[in-house]
């Protein structure tokens, strides 16, 4: 792997369990510039507040879609990644570590 191109992040909350990732897992992530629809990535949709779903694009927004119906869309306008407040910092890989089971 080269460095400074993957990052690891642990999971908070159950919004990606239909795609079996789950609360406390680490998964590692690609940083990518050029993400497609279909791809899980971890966004920025505030500024500051990062988030792992489902990517779908569109024309003029962003769709960030939970694989789990208990949590809702978020949609982001184009202009807001144009100014920073949002942006796609990477590419979901693959789940490195998953969560302790009780």
């Amino acid at each position: 792997m080269e460095p400074g191109k993957y990052s690891y992040l642990r999971v908070s909350r159950d919004s990606m369990i239909g795609a079996d990732i789950h609360n406390g897992d680490i998964v590692l992530v690609r940083r990518s510039s050029k993400p497609k629809t279909g791809d899980i990535v971890v966004a920025i949709t505030d500024g500051e507040t990062a988030t792992l779903k489902t990517l779908h694009i569109y024309d003029d927004h962003v769709e960030l879609r939970p694989e789990n119906p208990e949590f809702d869309t978020i949609e982001i306008g184009m202009d807001r990644f144009t100014v920073g407040t949002a942006g796609i910092i990477g590419v979901f890989v693959t789940v490195i570590d998953k969560r302790k089971e009780n």
